[in-house]
């Protein structure tokens, strides 16, 4: 589950059209596209932006980050991220580090 302060909502669930971010086992890296402190409908938005991975939302610290895709690999997941960056829709986007469903700090690139 992705927690806050104020609420838990489970995995699975979604959030203005938007999926709630599923735990994943072991390390992986996702591509954070935005952080909004009010839900919306950003998996439609995205989309028609022209973001082909799967759009996901999880609530942290008072806002709600939405991220793209699943990578195993820092490359990999930096790669997609320049491709996101070529959208006009997209500015500022950033690799993101997770263990085991929770984000952890970014290794040294």
């Amino acid at each position: 589950a992705v927690k806050t302060q104020e609420t838990s909502v489970q995995s699975g669930q979604t959030i203005a059209n938007t999926q709630v971010l599923a735990p994943e086992e072991g390390i992986y890296f996702r591509v954070q596209i935005t952080a909004k402190r009010n839900a919306y409908d950003a998996r439609t938005m995205f989309r028609q932006a022209g973001v082909t991975q799967e759009i996901f939302v999880e609530q942290d610290d008072g806002y709600y980050k939405y991220t793209a895709g699943s990578f195993t690999n820092y490359d990999q997941a930096s790669v997609y991220r320049d491709q996101l960056e070529a959208l006009t829709e997209v500015e500022g986007a950033f690799v993101v580090a997770y263990k085991d469903g929770a984000r952890i700090p970014m290794p040294s690139h």
